[in-house]
């Protein structure tokens, strides 16, 4: 288990032929898919709604098909593009309603969000992604707060 490890680390973190772009992308979907798997365990067992462990589930299993398939096409920017659209466009407005709003501890998942679009991103789509993200967490936020039965507690 720890040679697969160290073969794992070795032949996608550290090596010279997948390129630092590769490399960074690696590193971060590794980390946000450690992440989302605890999220998928804490929610399961605090009994949240079957929507938000579900939801949370398939983002795990997205995130896993996609580190897989952008590591075997190298396509990197691509995937960085994807991870960002998808994790912080549509998973979390959807996590945000479904899994308490603001009281949830959401706010963590909107720094994750904004690190991951400052990691993966750069030039013009970092700077559209950002802003789009940041009117769509004011906008959760605002509802939330204004329309507290939108949110399932």
């Amino acid at each position: 288990m720890l040679r697969r490890l160290q073969k794992l680390v070795n032949n996608y973190l550290l090596s010279k032929t997948v390129p630092p772009e590769g490399r960074l992308f690696n590193l971060t979907l590794i980390v946000c898919l450690v992440g989302a798997l605890f999220g998928a365990v804490s929610t399961a067992l605090q009994a949240s709604s079957f929507i938000s462990v579900a939801s949370t589930v398939i983002l795990v299993l997205l995130l896993f098909i996609l580190l897989i398939i952008c590591n075997w096409k190298r396509i990197y920017r691509l995937g960085s593009f994807i991870v960002v659209v998808v994790t912080c466009f549509m998973v979390f407005p959807f996590i945000f309603f479904s899994a308490g709003g603001l009281s949830s501890g959401m706010t963590a998942y909107l720094i994750l969000g904004v690190v991951m679009i400052a990691v993966l991103l750069d030039g013009i789509p970092h700077i559209c992604a950002l802003v789009l993200y940041i009117i769509i967490c004011v906008v959760c936020y605002t509802l939330g707060y204004y329309f507290p039965d939108m949110v399932t507690p």
